[in-house]
Formats: structure tokens, C-alpha cells, sequence
């Protein structure tokens, strides 16, 4: 197996998942090889370390026809012709009746040595024509290359195609040939070299196929780059203009794309020496490992390892993170070594990591830079030139991709309300609740205080992702480290130690503006405990050992002195040695008067970290009663008077019980007997919780809001926080008029009945949907209407579904879906989900829109949709019993990595009726087709995906046009026979 792991188990597998579209389009290809098996090329001498075939000699050996040179044979000696010849005298050539070329077997092959194959050809425009490597005893896996790298003037193209001998491979011979298609193909300058020798045992472990690019620039646009180059060096920074760009191309050992290149980062560590840093656009539809617009720099400048390590961090925790890894880089043709690549700020990004896609935004960073020319002309103190010219306050919030986006009313919109976020964010006019995704938030502070990578809490270094959904910012980590290591933006174990309030300084502010949110501060601190704890710590160093080991000789094949041990263990241990209170010293209380039966206390948190009351005991070791509520007491800041807090408690209350929020160990302190000697400031509460009003409606309790039986006209939204039981008795109406909505972040318990059942519907066609977002405990709707209802739309916060669930598990059952005036009918986004006997009818556009969930549908009919019936992406689903009639387009589409079973359905009176896109596996046991243009599809839609795979194990088809349609990079199987693409 010619495939680069390191372990089969963890490699092996997840590979041939991921190329079987490759592998099952090749299946002529592999059919070929049972002939090329057929060759007996014996009398063979060991490999040298470069062997060359040019065509010019035949013999015949073993009753076949080879070609010979210096000493070692060759297959495809009948193919020679004197057609068309690159050098010498002969070439081969490929036609529908000699379809192998120029081979060779390589027989004396060793684990960890490297390959290059290199094949010139011509006429390859008008077939296709792949050079191709094979080993004997494992067919179903091979590895080829169709796109040329060079082209010379003659128009022979030249491919190559370079290869690792894995640690699984068992001595067996590796074929390597030249396989054409029907029209003739031309190859000459067959060659095979050794360019990396055996690993040992050692090094196995960790060998890691590292990326090769090549970026090709033409004279004139050197010269352009170079030209730039000074001009950042007279000036001291580098300002980047749209004209700054030039064209030329981006090559992999397999491909060859257009592209044009600039000159990236701001400071002149991006540019000094022989190691330029370049901002690169692919031309589309080309992307490279789904990328369009990528970096690549110096893994200097972002202190090499570290911040790698920081992004490993950030994706295991499911944060938004750029592809961050390393690659060994050349200028056109000459090595320029070891390079760090990043992913620039584009939807895939978003998509890529499970969201929809939104706009991506950051403040301005005009003023900062000119304001830092200036203090480079001027020689004067930076800082203090942007503090009092107010470079962050006067930033604007700008969108990545403006151009394209402005272009796009929705995303316009998505960014008109981003664009408020940002300035209350900038601003400090509303709370950290109200602007951010709080808890992906602090998973994001926390590991950034446990790597230190405060380099991208610079504010205008910061980006952040809108979510649609959420309304809300989330934050997107990258460029945490410098040329010099750890940006020295605190002194401070963490950043919220000592923080309840802000301090003035606007700039200061903006990194601190989240720790003054009571709910922030809940999560920030649990994640600061999780990820402080040895066991995180050594579970995530036993993760990236192997990368880790892997990474850090790359770096050293450049810079043989580099070494590197994780710091980030160190700093947790900082982190955890202050991060808990100390029993009697953190908290004080002093008895400030006294009744017969209670006491008045005044409270102070002296920990670094506010802390929650729990309750007061007779003793250190017995809690005897609990507050009904949490007394939440704001962290010490050393630079101000302590907060006190008036309390009252039973006079036989000697000791208080507290804690961090967001965590569960009790502390203990005693209560002084002596009042307080000076006078305190009560605590103010800085939160405003939202208010919901009892009336004709429904009743609240402590946790449950149930909605009244009957029938109610609603003219006002409905929106539900988080903490309650929201329930719907059977028989309720719900008619929303005038725009009204519902959104829930509760969990919702709507139990009609078939002779009674829940109906929500708007008989004005206004009612803009029913919502369950981030409602973490299973909902259940059964025997439920939902009719004429169109989507959530708030000036930029659209939901796409009459009824949407997001990040919300959900029970349907027995509930209809009927007349959406809007994109889906029923949206289930990022929620486990049971959709059972249900009916979706007469939707505008689609039926069921389900995205990036887990769940079981049966007994579904949708009928009468203006789109698709069921659209399924980046999801696994097992669907059974279900009927799709009158689909304006597909019956059940599927897209985007998805992974469908279908158990049995029925299709009828659709456009197509099967579609499988983008890299997705659709296995249908039994299906019924009738009256469709197209009964199966399978295609690529998207550039950065692949193909797409559907296996058939039964089906009719009535009245249907045209069974399948099959593009080349992708398979469908029907009845076991496999039906050849286009």
C-alpha cells in the first residue's frame, strides 16, 4: 500500500473512507491492472537511485515485448511509435488497443523510502491519460496523477507523482505505469527516482506526509514583488493595496493551479531574508485543501510550534479555528524550506466546521497602521499616539469579502446587524450576553489563558463570526503568537482574575468588557477548571504526541537547533495554583447587627475570582441550610476598596459556604462576631433578567410556563429565556398575527392528541415562525399543526424554516407541517432528533431541510413542495416508510458529507428522485420510483468536496425518463452491478 500513515487502524480506514469516490471511478483503470499483473517482468537488477525509460530500446523477454535501458526493463515495449518523440528517436503510445504504457516494477522496496515518478506526454487534451502507481496484492488502492506541472514548449506535459512506502507494506513488488483511454496519448521520459531512503524504527511512528507547493511567478511579477518589498522596508510597515497582486501558478506534486500572490503581514519580520510571506488566491473552481485564499510565512513569525499547538487546541474544543499546519514551500523551482500555511477568512471556514454561513468581521485596521507609520517617521511613542487618537474607538467594523457580500441581500442584512454587535461590543453598551455565543466565548478566553496566545486578543487582530441562528458573535481564533513568542499583553495568571468592572480605558476595555457579565463569567471559569486540570493537560499531549514529534523534525530539517516542550503545562499549573479560594481568607464577613433570632452580616470576596454563596453552617463541615438563591460576590480587584454585601442569616449561623460559579467544591469561611469598622457600599446587581408578564396567556412558575387551553390571538412575540418547562395542554391555538413569532431557548412540551390537537398557525400569513434554539433538554411535539407560517426575519436575523430547531433534541410525532410560505417547512439544524408519522405539505420550497444532525425519520409524507422533499446535509440519518409526491425538484437530496440509509421509500411526480452530492453516501435497501425525469443522481456540486456514492439494493421505476445520471467522481450501484459515469 502506497499510502503515507503511521498507524493502519487510525489511518488506514478513514483514508479509503475518504477517497473511495477516486477509487470506485477507477474501476476501468483497475480492471486494467489484472493485465499489467499479467507481465512477468523478471530478469530485473536492483533499483539505482535514478532509472530512465526513453522508448528507444525493444526486446522481447518472457514472450513479451519490453522496453530495456541501461540494464532494467520496462513494460509496454509494443506501445513504441515514432508518432510523436520528445527526445530520442521513440515514445510510446496509449489507443483504445494498447491502453498501458511504459512501466516499471520496483521489488526491492523498503519502509520509509520516498519515491518520485515522472512521466512527459502529449495529447492529453482530447483523453484522459494518468500515471499511476499500484501494488500487486492490494488493487482496490492505488494513487494517480492526471495533472500535468509543467509544459514545455512543445506542449509535452509533465507529470509526476511522488510516494511514500507506508509502514504496512510487506515486501511486494510496487507497479508504476502510464495508462491512456481511447484516443492516442503520447508518453516518453519515463523515470523513477529514490529520493528518500528507509526510515528507522524510530522515525515511523512519525513520519507525516508534509504538503510541497510550489508557487511559480513570472519575471515581471518578481520584479513587481520586489519593488514592494523595498517600499515596506523605507517605510517600516508593509500596507498592502489591491494592485499589489500578481499572477502565476500553485503546484502540488498532483495538480497545477492559476493563482495570483501578494506579500502578507504588516511587519518587516514577513520579509526579511529569503523567506517572504504570501497571501495567495486559487482561481476558482481549483481550491486547495478546500481553500481558495490561504498564507503561507515563516513559522518564525508565529513562534513555530506554539502556535500550531494553539489551533489543535482551539478545533479540539470546536471553536472556530483557520487551518493552521506546515508545508515545504519553493519559488518557482527553488526550495525556499519550511513554511507555515493558514486558511484566510472565507465561508468555508464557517461551513467547513458545522455552521451556516455568515459574515465573517473585524475592526478597521487603517488608523492602527497609519498611526504606527507615523510614529515610525516621528519617532515617537506608539501607544501613546493610538491612545490619544483613538485608533480603536474610531475603527469601524468591516466585513471579510466585502465585495461579494454586498453583492447579497441577506448576507448585507446578516452584516448590518453584526456591524451593532461590534459597536456595542466596541462601545461597552450592552452586555457580553447579548452579543456573544457566552459560551463558546469562554472556551475561547480559557484556552487562550492556557496557551497564553494573547497575541489575537490584540483588538484589531480580533475576528469574529456572525451566526445566523444565534444572532450572536463567535469568536475565531488565530495569529496568537509573534516572532518573539508570548505577546505580553498581562502579567495576570489569567485575564477575568481580578475583573468585575471596567476600568475607563477604552482600549482595556475591550478585552475586559466580557468579564463583567455574570453568565460569561460562569462559563469562563468552569472551562478555566477543565482545562487547568493534569488530566486534560496529558490527555491532549498524548493526542498531538506523534504530530507533535512529527512537526518539530520538519522544523529542524531548516533549523537543526530548534527545540520545543509544550509550555502551556506550565501554565496550567499557574493557572490551577491560584485559581480556587482559601477556606477562611477568601471571603470575610462581618456581623454588623443583630436580632433575637438573625444576624446582619457584610459580606467581601477577597479571591481573585467572583464566588457564589451557597449557604451557613454550625460547623466547618456541615452545610445545614442552602440560600434559595446563589449570593454572587464580584472578584478582588487589589486596585480599588472591597465590595461588601449586606446578607442576612439566623443568628445560630457561625460558618458560609461558597464556591466558583461554574464549578462544584465547597469553601468555608467563619463569620466574624465584630462588625464591619468603616462603612461599605452594598453590591449592585449589573444584570437585568428578562421579564416575562403571567396573564391571559400562560402561567409561570419557579420553572415551568404552561400556556393556557383555548384558543389565543397572538400580536406580540413570544420569547422564552432559558430555566423553564414551556408547556402546551391539547387543544391549545396559537394564532400569530401581525408578525408575531415564538422562540423558545427552553424546552418545549406540546402533547396534543389526534381528537385534540395543538395547533399553531397564523391566519394572517404573518406569523413569523415557531423557533426552539439551544434548548439543551429534549423537547416532545406530538399531535401538533403548524399551517401558514413563514420564517423568522428581524432585520438580518432570518431564520430559513416556518419551524427551526437549533442545537435543540427533539421528539416529532404525529404532527403536520402544512402551507410554509418561506425556505423550509421544517429546519432541524445541529439537533439530535425522532421524526415519526408525520406529514409535510404544500411548502413554498423545501419540506424537511435537515443540516448537520443525527436522527431517525419514519413514516414521513411530504407532498406538494415547491423544491426539494427532504434536503439532507452534513448529516447521518436512517430513513424508513416514507412517501415524497409532487417535489419540484429533487425527492430527497442529499449533500455535503452526509451519510443517509434509506430502509424504503416512495417517489412519485418529482424532478429527480434521488440526488447524492459532495462527498455523501446514500445506501436505498428498497425505493419505488415513479413518474420522474431522473430517478438517481450523483454528482460534485461544490469544488472544495468530492463526489458523491449511492448503492441501490432494490428498486422499481415507473415512468421514469432517464434511471440515472452518474458524473465521473462518483458511483452508483444498482442491484450490485456498478453503472459507468459520465
Amino acid at each position: 500500500m502506497i499510502i503515507k500513515t503511521s498507524q493502519r487502524a487510525r489511518v488506514f480506514v478513514p483514508f479509503l473512507r475518504q477517497h473511495r469516490w477516486k477509487i470506485l471511478a477507477s474501476v476501468a483503470v483497475l480492471a486494467g491492472i489484472l493485465s499489467i499483473r499479467s507481465f512477468h517482468w523478471g530478469g530485473h537488477k536492483p533499483m539505482d537511485t535514478f532509472i530512465h525509460c526513453g522508448a528507444e530500446t525493444v526486446k522481447h523477454h518472457d514472450g513479451k515485448s519490453v522496453f530495456v535501458s541501461e540494464g532494467h526493463i520496462f513494460s509496454g515495449g509494443n506501445s513504441q511509435t515514432r508518432e510523436e518523440v520528445r527526445t530520442g528517436q521513440f515514445a510510446s503510445r496509449l489507443d483504445a488497443k494498447q491502453q498501458y504504457g511504459i512501466g516499471y516494477i520496483i521489488h526491492d522496496a523498503k519502509i520509509g523510502e520516498r519515491y518520485r515518478a515522472v512521466a512527459w506526454r502529449k495529447g492529453h487534451k482530447y483523453a484522459a491519460s494518468y500515471l499511476t502507481v499500484n501494488i500487486q496484492s492490494e488493487p482496490q488502492y492505488f494513487k494517480q496523477e492526471g495533472t500535468a506541472v509543467e509544459v514545455d514548449d512543445e506542449e509535452w506535459e509533465k507529470l509526476e507523482l511522488i510516494f511514500e512506502v507506508s509502514t504496512f507494506y510487506r515486501n511486494e513488488p510496487i507497479y508504476i505505469y502510464m495508462h491512456g483511454g481511447d484516443v492516442p496519448v503520447y508518453v516518453d521520459d519515463f523515470s523513477v527516482e529514490k529520493i528518500q531512503e528507509a526510515k528507522t524504527k524510530d522515525s515511523e511512528s512519525t513520519a507525516v506526509d508534509f504538503p510541497q507547493l510550489n508557487f511559480s511567478v513570472g519575471d515581471a511579477g518578481l520584479r513587481k514583488l520586489k519593488r514592494r518589498r523595498q517600499e515596506a522596508f523605507y517605510q517600516g510597515i508593509l500596507f498592502s493595496s489591491p494592485d499589489d497582486w500578481v499572477k502565476g501558478h500553485v503546484q502540488t506534486p498532483s495538480a497545477h493551479f492559476p493563482a495570483k500572490f501578494r506579500f502578507k503581514g504588516d511587519w518587516m519580520d514577513h520579509l526579511t531574508g529569503d523567506k517572504w510571506s504570501f497571501r495567495i488566491k486559487i482561481k476558482e473552481p481549483y481550491a486547495w485543501k478546500r481553500m481558495f485564499t490561504f498564507s503561507v510565512q515563516n513559522p518564525k513569525t508565529r513562534f513555530y510550534l506554539r502556535e500550531w499547538e494553539y489551533h489543535q487546541l482551539l478545533d479540539r474544543e470546536g471553536l472556530l479555528t483557520t487551518q493552521y499546519d506546515f508545508l515545504k514551500l519553493s519559488l518557482n523551482g527553488r526550495s525556499k524550506g519550511v513554511y507555515a500555511y493558514e486558511e484566510h477568512f472565507e465561508k468555508h471556514l464557517i461551513e467547513s466546521r458545522g455552521r451556516r454561513e455568515g459574515p465573517i468581521v473585524k475592526f478597521s485596521e487603517i488608523g492602527v497602521w497609519e498611526i504606527r507609520k507615523r510614529k515610525l517617521d516621528m519617532e515617537r511613542d506608539g501607544l501613546e499616539m493610538e491612545e490619544l487618537l483613538h485608533s480603536m474607538e474610531s475603527a469601524r467594523a468591516e466585513p471579510f469579502g466585502e465585495t461579494s457580500l454586498l453583492q447579497d441581500s441577506l448576507l448585507t442584512e446578516q452584516f448590518e446587524v453584526a456591524q451593532t454587535l461590534m459597536h456595542q461590543y466596541q462601545a461597552g453598551l450592552s452586555s457580553a450576553s447579548m452579543v456573544f455565543d457566552l459560551n463558546k466565548l469562554a472556551k475561547f478566553y480559557a484556552l487562550t489563558d492556557l496557551s497564553r496566545a494573547y497575541h489575537g486578543l490584540v483588538w484589531h487582530n480580533q475576528r469574529f463570526y456572525f451566526n445566523p441562528i444565534t444572532n450572536k458573535l463567535e469568536p475565531i481564533g488565530y495569529d496568537g503568537f509573534t516572532e518573539a513568542g508570548e505577546y505580553p499583553l498581562t502579567a495576570k495568571p489569567f485575564l477575568g482574575a481580578g475583573v468585575h468592572e471596567v476600568s475607563g480605558d477604552q482600549t482595556s476595555d475591550l478585552l475586559l468588557f466580557p468579564f463583567i457579565d455574570t453568565a460569561f463569567m460562569r462559563h469562563y471559569i468552569q472551562y478555566l477548571d477543565t482545562f487547568s486540570h493534569p488530566s486534560y493537560v496529558d490527555n491532549f499531549l498524548l493526542d498531538i504526541s506523534e504530530a507533535h514529534v512529527a512537526r518539530t523534525q520538519l522544523i529542524r530539517s531548516e533549523y537543526p537547533e530548534y527545540t520545543y516542550t509544550p509550555a502551556f503545562p506550565t501554565h496550567a499549573e499557574r493557572i490551577r495554583s491560584v485559581l480556587f479560594p482559601v477556606d477562611h481568607a477568601s471571603l470575610k464577613a462581618f456581623t454588623q447587627t443583630r436580632t433575637s433570632d438573625h444576624q446582619g452580616l457584610q459580606l467581601a470576596n477577597f479571591h481573585l475570582l467572583p464566588i457564589e454563596l451557597i449557604g451557613w453552617g454550625r460547623s466547618p463541615e456541615d452545610l445545614q441550610e442552602r440560600l434559595s438563591q446563589p449570593l454572587w460576590l464580584n472578584g478582588y480587584d487589589s486596585e480599588r476598596m472591597p465590595q461588601y454585601h449586606s446578607l442576612d442569616v439566623p443568628k445560630a449561623a457561625t460558618y458560609l459556604f461558597f464556591r466558583l460559579p461554574g464549578t462544584h467544591q465547597l469553601f468555608v469561611s467563619s463569620i466574624h462576631s465584630s462588625p464591619l469598622p468603616a462603612p461599605s457600599t452594598p453590591y449592585q446587581q449589573l444584570v437585568t433578567d428578562l421579564s416575562l408578564t403571567p396573564g391571559d396567556l400562560f402561567t409561570i412558575d419557579s420553572t415551568s410556563l404552561s400556556f393556557l387551553p383555548g384558543r389565543h390571538i397572538v400580536r406580540e412575540p413570544i420569547l422564552i429565556p432559558k430555566g423553564y418547562q414551556v408547556r402546551f395542554p391539547a387543544g391549545t391555538s396559537l394564532d400569530f398575527v401581525k408578525g408575531a413569532f415564538f422562540l423558545s431557548h427552553s424546552p418545549v412540551y406540546m402533547m396534543g392528541s389526534q381528537t385534540s390537537p395543538i395547533r399553531i398557525h397564523s391566519s394572517d400569513r404573518s406569523g413569523q415562525g415557531f423557533a426552539l434554539i439551544e434548548a439543551r433538554e429534549t423537547s416532545v411535539m406530538k399531535w401538533v399543526v403548524f399551517d401558514h407560517l413563514t420564517n423568522l426575519n428581524q432585520k438580518g436575523w432570518r431564520l430559513t424554516g416556518a419551524v427551526s430547531v437549533y442545537e435543540s433534541p427533539v421528539r416529532i410525532t404525529h404532527c403536520s407541517f402544512s402551507n410554509a410560505h418561506c425556505e423550509d417547512a421544517l429546519n432541524l439544524i445541529r439537533s439530535p432528533f425522532d421524526l415519526q408519522n408525520s406529514h409535510i405539505s404544500s411548502a413554498l420550497s423545501d419540506g424537511l431541510d435537515v443540516d448537520f444532525s443525527k436522527g431517525k425519520i419514519d413514516h414521513l409524507a411530504v407532498s406538494n413542495t415547491g423544491n426539494d422533499g427532504i434536503d439532507l446535509s452534513g448529516s447521518e440519518i436512517i430513513l424508513s416508510n416514507c412517501r415524497i409526491q409532487e417535489a419540484g425538484d429533487k425527492g430527497i437530496s442529499v449533500g455535503e458529507y452526509t451519510i443517509v440509509t434509506i430502509e424504503s421509500a416512495n417517489i412519485e411526480s418529482v424532478a429527480r428522485g434521488v440526488v447524492a452530492k459532495d462527498l455523501s453516501n446514500v445506501h436505498i435497501k428498497n425505493i419505488h420510483l415513479k413518474t420522474c425525469k431522473t430517478g438517481f443522481a450523483a454528482y460534485q456540486k461544490k469544488p472544495e468536496y468530492g463526489g458523491a456514492h449511492i448503492q441501490v439494493d432494490q428498486y422499481q421505476a415507473e415512468a421514469v425518463q432517464h434511471l440515472h445520471l452518474v458524473e465521473k467522481g462518483s458511483t452508483l450501484k444498482l442491484n450490485g452491478k456498478l453503472v459507468p459515469g459520465i
